[in-house]
């Protein structure tokens, strides 16, 4: 599942019992001005990190399901493990400029393991009570940093040298930052100044809010755009939406699937509103996974 929103991405891999989430910051470039256009020395786009999430108690589990909801922006993972419902969200928001992740379930103190961050840079990890900072800095200069903040509700939490550990907790609200120190200025030689003074009141504001205030918010920005237009193409015939996807996409080449392009249509408008935003820095490279 994938979402981007301005300038992070999230990626979400399907481990019950240890949930990583890929982060990028769409800044994060080892280019320079490049005057001469040398492809060659153009520079690459770089992955910020991972989030790991460690549940051992989760290895075992059934009625996995997992989705993305492109009229939300909103991912989803469910499953059932030691006759408990677990529920994950994952969305980024642009009203925030944060990341967001949520672990919830329906029984109380279900939450026990421990979390860190994985810096692709290697750049030093602090933990300070329930906030894990990295920062680093390219070879062509360039700064970096992401804060994560760690919020409980029941439970324990406490820092163990580069992680985070919870236990017995009802759920768990997870809020990544990221920034760097690029600012698309050539004047300003596309440096600002250091990327805590973006990341921190990022992550401070986001972390003051209730975690259905910050959904509540990204859905009604991204609504704001997705919602202004829709289509209707007539109706899949019965046997088309009883078809699994990868085998509906095969046929609709010779056979007219309305249903299925009006969700391809839409799964466009959702990547392009995800993935740049007014101010920021255009779409690029943006990959989604349907089939």
């Amino acid at each position: 599942m994938t979402q981007n929103l301005r300038n992070h991405k999230i990626i979400n891999f399907f481990y019950t019992e240890k949930e990583r989430v890929s982060v990028n910051e769409d800044s994060l470039w080892t280019g320079g001005d490049n005057p001469s256009g040398n492809y060659e020395s153009m520079g690459a786009y770089q992955v910020l990190g991972n989030l790991y999430v460690d549940l051992p108690d989760h290895k075992t589990y059934t009625h996995y399901k997992r989705d993305l909801d492109i009229g939300d922006a909103v991912s989803h993972v469910e499953y059932e493990a030691n006759g408990v419902k677990y529920k994950r969200e994952f969305f980024v928001s642009h009203a925030s400029n944060v990341l967001v992740a949520h672990f919830s379930a329906d029984k109380e103190k279900s939450y026990s393991g421990h979390l860190e961050l994985e810096d692709s840079h290697k750049g030093p990890t602090v933990v300070a009570d329930n906030v894990i900072t990295v920062e680093g800095k390219l070879d062509n200069g360039l700064k970096y940093e992401w804060q994560s903040i760690v919020q409980n509700s029941g439970g324990t939490l406490h820092a163990n040298g580069s992680s985070i550990e919870f236990k017995g907790c009802d759920s768990i609200t997870v809020i990544i930052g990221a920034a760097t120190d690029y600012v698309m200025d050539s004047k300003k030689n596309f440096r600002s100044g250091s990327p805590d003074l973006k990341v921190k009141p990022q992550r401070k504001t986001a972390s003051s809010e209730a975690y259905n205030k910050l959904r509540e918010d990204h859905i009604k920005d991204f609504h704001s755009l997705f919602n202004r237009v829709d289509i209707e193409l007539g109706n899949s015939s019965v046997t088309q939406k009883s078809e699994p996807t990868d085998v509906r996409k095969v046929k609709a080449v010779s056979t007219f699937d309305p249903d299925l392009e009006e969700l391809l249509f839409q799964l466009g408008r959702y990547l392009m509103i995800s993935s740049s935003r007014p101010g920021g820095l255009p779409a690029n490279l943006q990959a989604f996974n349907f089939f």
